[in-house]
């Protein structure tokens, strides 16, 4: 009976953190894009020699240069962000984002950590 216990608290604890990660973003790793091509989205783009996005929901197919703030998120939060965002990259100061979910093919920031 205690495994069972035991068993289902793990496939619980697992299936609660599924779906997303954090990562870091150094100031010298990636650009700002506060509108990309027409479209009304912020656009963090990864240098070349910054590696790959994690893309835990599997969204690009080639691999993710790019990370979208999610589109879905209330207009004050994205303000939040973008501001954050530019506020550590004029400082030279590292962040950390929760990705979780797609946006336009490409893995969704959804919160920051500073």
């Amino acid at each position: 009976m205690r495994f069972i216990f035991v068993l289902a608290l793990a496939l619980i604890s697992l299936n609660s953190f599924a779906g997303g990660g954090w990562a870091e973003l150094k100031p010298d790793d990636y650009l700002l894009w506060p509108g990309t091509y027409g479209k009304d989205k912020i656009k963090v783009q990864l240098v070349d020699d910054a590696g790959l996005a994690i893309d835990p929901g599997g969204c690009a197919t080639d691999g993710a240069f790019s990370y979208y703030v999610q589109s879905t998120l209330s207009q004050n939060v994205i303000n939040r962000i973008y501001s954050l965002l530019l506020a550590t990259k004029m400082a030279k100061q590292s962040l950390r984002i929760y990705v979780a979910g797609c946006e336009d093919g490409f893995p969704a920031i959804q919160s920051l950590q500073f």
